[in-house]
């Protein structure tokens, strides 16, 4: 059996080696959802963002792919960074599964390659 410890720690290191792209990543998140509460910040719809709160709400359910639909952009340009947040979502979701693919074969291989004593 795997241990759970081991794993998150080789998880965190290589999750250490990319935190520059992560950082990156994270930095366009923010400037996206102020781009995009400037965008829809005169929509007085039913269901349009009110606070830059709810448009951070907006930004991350958007880029986790949930899209619950609760708060929806209603300009071309807020459509169009919503993309942008979905499309940042998947890249940041890819790289953090492949961590956590990494780290898994990291541990099996220290695992297969250590004595079996009894």
């Amino acid at each position: 059996m795997l241990n759970p410890f081991r794993f998150l720690a080789i998880f965190l290191s290589f999750l250490g080696a990319v935190r520059g792209v992560i950082a990156f990543l994270f930095a366009c998140f923010f400037a996206l959802a102020v781009l995009l509460y400037f965008a829809e910040l005169h929509q007085h719809f039913e269901n349009s963002p009110r606070g830059f709160g709810e448009v951070l709400y907006l930004s991350a359910v958007t880029a986790l792919t949930v899209g619950y639909g609760d708060f929806v952009p209603h300009t071309v340009i807020g459509r169009c960074l919503s993309l942008g947040l979905a499309l940042l979502g998947i890249m940041l979701t890819g790289i953090v599964a492949a961590v956590a693919v990494k780290a898994l074969e990291v541990q099996y291989r220290e695992k297969s390659a250590a004595p079996r004593g009894r």
